[in-house]
């Protein structure tokens, strides 16, 4: 992350780092922001077109808050009027537009920064160990949709195939979203694991 520059589009970095006062850290947050909170607009959407006010406004005072953590300002403005707007009754469409475009923006250069930032994998395997990986990571793709319990005794075997440090730390971001039952975020990092180490996989979902 280059802290040379006060801002990223959307995100004040040296506000944010007098608060938080670690950059790996800093960085992880931002990370894990986009991570988690990348549907939020449509999750806030759907919620509010079921009828689901309470959950519209906790994924809102949500947003809110990390927005304000990572000092992304207009994005905490406008979650803020967001979240004013759906406790008062307003009219909740140009709010939504405007807090949509607002996450866009951050979201946008959170992928930019780890693009920019994530080193190419090298693998210190054989070529057959290679073709191992793939078989796994297709049956994983394949046992995410539905079995959850064989998943995870894949995932196990991807370990032991796996020695780079970058993949070990994506195999625990997909370990996590495992344990939370999350299947798109999971199938995601599978995917992101796949690209780094040059492997083609069928995309069931993007």
């Amino acid at each position: 992350m280059n802290t040379g520059e006060p801002l990223l589009t959307g995100i004040n970095i040296k506000d944010a780092l007098e608060r938080i006062g670690d950059r790996e850290l800093f960085r992880k947050i931002l990370l894990k922001f986009k991570e988690n909170h990348s549907n939020v607009s449509d999750e806030i959407n759907v919620a509010l077109k079921n009828g689901d006010t309470e959950l519209a406004l906790r994924l809102a005072h949500t947003i809110k808050g990390v927005a304000g953590n990572i000092s992304a300002h207009d994005l905490y403005k406008a979650a803020l009027e967001l979240e004013t707007g759906l406790r008062q009754g307003s009219s909740r469409e140009g709010l939504l537009e405007k807090f949509s475009q607002c996450l866009n923006i951050v979201l946008h250069s959170i992928g930019t920064m780890e693009q920019k930032e994530e080193p190419k994998a090298v693998v210190s395997t054989e070529p057959a160990d290679i073709s191992k990986i793939k078989v796994v990571l297709t049956e994983l793709s394949e046992l995410l949709e539905d079995d959850y319990t064989e998943a995870a005794d894949r995932l196990n075997s991807l370990k032991r195939l796996v020695n780079d440090s970058v993949i070990r730390e994506k195999l625990k971001h997909l370990e996590y979203f495992m344990g939370q039952y999350d299947t798109d975020s999971a199938l995601k990092t599978l995917y992101r694991i796949a690209d780094l180490l040059n492997i083609a996989l069928i995309r069931r979902r993007e």
